[in-house]
């Protein structure tokens, strides 16, 4: 951290010496190294002093100016254009205070600011706006080297300043700008006023200060003793500041900045004048747009051909039309338009004194005395960033965002589970054209109207898209035997409550022990039969192997890729051999993968089918998704390979429970002999009717079976014969 203070204080000097002094001390070079460690050790730390040179940076756009209310009103200042009207004002201060002291400044033509300052820290930047209530442009500000970060100063603090860009930043900046600057004064404005901080590090920017707004104690007494102090806490002054006593003085020093004004490398139309004494100030108070002690002089040559060319500026108007109704009028008011007159004025002053002999020049002199304005017009120009900004917020009004065509699943509407909502059109305002459109009429102040334009937004996606991939691939039943419970029909019911409605990604992998669950009371599922390792039981879940079976099938013939499946041990009475896929808690899964290159949609139910019986239920499961093609249908076809015979001799179990047989010599069959078979399963692929494709699945083999009987286990006696 010690490391980063001094870096921070070292590099702000560096920084102060060029910008402010014009008097670098250390090459570039020195400047850049030390800049790429304090930015290294800030990366390293986590930590950025608030003084630090790597905040100013551009960083991201702002969405829109807050307001801010200044401690201090910011005043605008009255104008006089004559000596007549100079020496009035003096009239009026002396009248009211004696006689006192003035100051005389540059009169810079740029961008009020007023930086805030609280306990030796920059915290905010904002522009003059109503005098009361200006804009935060505290990031735009940031971007700027030419004021300091920290000060000496500890109280609360605002200085006033002018943002401006020199003359010759502008001209290096125009010659690879898209878009070229027309006049400093609104390049300035532009930089500042922009919600994009880089545009405002792009213009490189200046702040010029000239007055101490407020301090928290009160201890300047002039604005000579204020222009010291902003001086000693490292504000950039211009270096013209002038102290005179009386009228002949000021008039002067303002005949001297008049002079030397077009040698500047700064935009300046005039001098200010200030009473220097705050005392003097106070008595003279202020009306409620101007101080009375202070005013503007604008040099008369250009104040007449601004007011020629302002006449014509406030009446230029842009109406914006849309399908032929009005939506907005932009005025010059709305741009803050301006007028630049100083290539007016040299362009004037050039035929009468540089070109050609005496008779050409007096006849041209002699023309502009007849219709001064028609040759030399003064240049408007208006903030850009309103125009953008009107634009945009029109734009933004006018746009309709596209929407997508969309698959709606009903997984409920087993008949039919899927449709698409259509695409809407969207539209958008192509603001560029309507944009030049308006630049070339504030440039020419050629009123008029500019009709605005939409363009449809086509959506991604539509509905003739989806269409394909809400098909049918398949439909798999299985019959439920009228013996089965209730239980075991409840557990196939919350099974396919639990699949019904799934959907499957390009590439997911479906698990049926994970989309159901595992089976128990909790769990939603009901005691019943169910085969374990050859022989009946009770169990949770009994009946859900149906399910999965019936999933099997769909699947299979949807062209899915299966990854797991087990078929029973033995035949059941709902699919033929080689067709059932057996499902267990923790041991036994079904899973498949969707390969496909769109989304799968599962509707699974039980429900009534004629097929096989009014009276009884079948377990259904459909497969919608990508089309399989025309006339492309998937059977799982199973060939018997083997037949296994049956133990000709059946197996006695002891019924030592009494379930079937009590005595001895009682015997009940619990079970026949059956035959078991080896089965091999296929995957065919029909095209409109003909077998083009046929592929193993599984060789699945089914254990025979002996018979079983069960002998009861007690003797009879005479008593219980």
């Amino acid at each position: 951290m010690q490391r980063m203070r001094e870096l921070v204080d070292i590099l702000n000097r560096y920084a102060y010496e060029y910008y402010v002094l014009d008097d670098p001390s250390v090459p570039d070079r020195e400047y850049d190294r030390l800049y790429d460690e304090l930015k290294e050790l800030e990366q390293e730390s986590g930590e950025v002093l608030f003084d630090s040179p790597t905040r100013r940076v551009g960083g991201e756009p702002v969405k829109a100016f807050s307001r801010h209310e200044h401690i201090e009103r910011l005043y605008s200042l009255d104008k006089a254009v004559t000596e007549d009207e100079m020496r009035a004002f003096f009239t009026r201060v002396e009248k009211a205070c004696g006689e006192v002291g003035y100051t005389v400044e540059y009169k810079f033509d740029g961008l009020t600011m007023c930086l805030t300052y609280e306990e030796g820290k920059f915290v905010r930047a904002t522009t003059r706006g109503n005098g009361s209530v200006g804009e935060d442009v505290t990031a735009q500000a940031l971007t700027i080297k030419s004021f300091p970060l920290s000060i000496p100063y500890q109280g609360t603090l605002e200085v006033k300043g002018e943002a401006i860009i020199r003359l010759s930043v502008l001209e290096n900046y125009n010659k690879t700008a898209a878009e070229p600057l027309k006049n400093a004064r609104n390049a300035a404005a532009g930089a500042i006023r922009n919600l994009d901080p880089s545009v405002t590090a792009a213009r490189k920017p200046e702040i010029y200060f000239y007055d101490v707004n407020y301090t928290s104690e009160p201890f300047l007494h002039s604005q000579s003793e204020a222009v010291a102090f902003l001086k000693e806490q490292g504000f950039k002054v211009f270096g013209f500041f002038e102290i005179c006593t009386g009228a002949d003085q000021v008039l002067e020093a303002i005949e001297r900045i008049e002079m030397s004004r077009k040698g500047l490398d700064v935009l300046t139309d005039g001098a200010v004048v200030k009473v220097n004494e705050f005392s003097a100030r106070d008595t003279l108070g202020a009306t409620d747009k101007f101080p009375r002690w202070a005013i503007a002089f604008k040099f008369e040559a250009e104040e007449a051909v601004t007011a020629h060319a302002n006449q014509q500026r406030d009446a230029w108007k842009v109406r914006l039309m849309y399908a032929g109704q009005l939506v907005r009028e932009i005025t010059s008011a709305d741009l803050n338009m301006t007028v630049d007159v100083r290539e007016a004025l040299d362009a004037a002053w050039q035929p009468g004194h540089t070109e050609g002999g005496i008779d050409a020049r007096k006849a041209t002199m002699d023309a502009l005395t007849e219709n001064p304005y028609e040759g030399y017009s003064a240049t408007p120009s208006g903030d850009n960033v309103v125009i953008d900004n009107i634009l945009l917020s029109i734009a933004q009004q006018a746009y309709i965002q596209p929407v997508d065509a969309h698959i709606i699943f009903d997984y409920n509407n087993f008949n039919n589970p899927l449709t698409i909502q259509p695409e809407t059109v969207g539209r958008y305002m192509d603001t560029t054209e309507a944009k030049n459109q308006v630049y070339q009429m504030m440039s020419s102040l050629v009123s008029g109207e500019v009709e605005l334009t939409t363009r449809e937004l086509q959506p991604t996606t539509t509905k003739a898209m989806l269409e394909p991939q809400i098909q049918l691939r398949a439909t798999a039943y299985t019959p439920i035997s009228t013996t089965s419970t209730e239980n075991r029909n409840l557990n196939i019911q919350v099974a396919f409550e639990r699949i019904n409605g799934k959907m499957l990604a390009a590439g997911e992998t479906f698990s049926f022990n994970t989309v159901v669950g595992k089976r128990t009371k909790a769990n939603g599922f009901y005691q019943a039969i169910e085969y374990a390792y050859g022989d009946q039981r009770m169990g949770y879940g009994g009946g859900v192997c149906q399910a999965s079976t019936t999933m099997y099938l769909a699947a299979a013939k949807a062209n899915m890729t299966i990854l797991k499946r087990e078929p029973h041990s033995d035949a059941v009475g709902y699919t033929d051999y080689g067709k059932d896929a057996t499902v267990s808690d923790n041991r036994i899964d079904f899973k498949f993968r969707n390969d496909t290159n769109s989304t799968i949609f599962i509707v699974a139910t039980v429900m009534k089918d004629s097929r096989y019986d009014k009276s009884h239920k079948v377990c259904v499961v459909s497969i919608y998704g990508e089309s399989l093609g025309k006339g492309v249908k998937y059977e799982l076809e199973t060939v018997t390979v083997q037949t296994l015979p049956a133990p000709t001799e059946p197996e006695y179990r002891k019924d030592t429970n009494h379930t079937y047989a009590t005595y001895v010599d009682q015997e009940y069959t619990y079970r026949k002999a059956t035959d078991g078979c080896v089965v091999e399963s296929y995957l065919v692929k029909y095209v409109g009717g003909a077998e083009t494709e046929r592929k193993l699945m599984y060789t699945d083999t089914y254990k025979a079976k002996s018979e079983i009987i069960y002998v009861g286990t007690v003797e009879r006696t005479e008593e219980g014969q």
